[in-house]
């Protein structure tokens, strides 16, 4: 919204100098007002909040719309996070004061929003797997991934084997030296990576899908509760409760086999950001 405003500035600004705004003003006896208001409209210190709105927030947005919607991106989550707290840095003629303010609110949503997933996905996500991120030498990232590691598997005999297979995987044996292998975890989807790559890892990759295929927020489930209240409108509300859900579940997942039926059908993914795998220095997320 702020971005439309601001590259309307111009049209905004117009729409007070026009005749015919003119002409309607004074028939309306709102010269006075409309002076008042063409004069906050064309002062530059009006323009000045939304711009820097957008400057301090556009990391914030970005974030947002990445974790609002159906596409997995639990593996994305924890980085994410740690360059948003880090752009603030990046923002010029941003006071110190306001700087320091804007890392605490998101320190403490961090708090509040963290959760053991997000290290382990950290951790299995390929995006993050052949520059060196330090997840090792970070202990809230490891702890989170072992705490995750056994509450997905069924006893410490398979978790013993998933974090010998994470070891194998960090070090990039086998199969996961294969030139081809780093090419298509650009193009995939991570958790469908880790089925076409992840065979020498077994239990490596089931624990893998199971974390990677899941999305982040509630929004799916959100969609749904509307979708719920389309079907049982006021029209229809004598309608019983397990009809309801059967009706639901059609409803839905007709829509989902629409999609998997269309032969142009592409899952869409996070893609990779530039600066992972470049020269930039990032093992400050696995230090932290």
């Amino acid at each position: 919204m702020w971005e439309r405003l601001i590259q309307q500035k111009l049209a905004v600004k117009a729409v007070f100098t026009d005749a015919k705004y003119v002409k309607y003003a004074e028939k309306q006896d709102w010269c006075d007002l409309s002076e008042e208001v063409s004069g906050i409209v064309s002062s530059p210190a009006t323009w000045k909040m939304p711009e820097l709105l957008m400057k301090y927030l556009e990391p914030v947005y970005m974030f947002l719309r990445l974790t609002d919607g159906d596409t997995p991106c639990v593996g994305k989550i924890y980085y994410k996070f740690f360059t948003l707290a880090s752009s603030f840095d990046q923002i010029q003629g941003l006071p110190a004061a306001k700087r320091t303010q804007l890392k605490l609110i998101t320190e403490q949503r961090w708090e509040f929003a963290h959760s053991d997933l997000h290290c382990a996905g950290f951790c299995v996500d390929p995006e993050y797997w052949d520059s060196d991120f330090g997840q090792e030498s970070n202990h809230e990232v490891m702890q989170g991934f072992r705490k995750s590691v056994r509450k997905l598997t069924a006893d410490e005999a398979e978790v013993t084997r998933v974090l010998d297979q994470w070891v194998r995987f960090r070090m990039g044996e086998g199969l996961f030296a294969d030139e081809q292998c780093m090419a298509q975890a650009r193009a995939l989807p991570a958790y469908k990576w880790w089925l076409t790559w992840g065979s020498m890892t077994p239990d490596l990759q089931n624990f893998s899908v199971r974390v990677l295929s899941q999305v982040a927020c509630s929004s799916s489930c959100e969609r749904i509760n509307s979708e719920a209240d389309y079907i049982k409108s006021k029209k229809r509300n004598r309608m019983r409760h397990a009809t309801h859900e059967r009706e639901i579940y059609v409803h839905h997942n007709l829509q989902v086999l629409d999609k998997l039926e269309n032969v142009e059908y592409e899952e869409p993914h996070i893609l990779w950001d530039a600066t992972v795998n470049s020269d930039e220095d990032t093992s400050d997320a696995g230090s932290e």
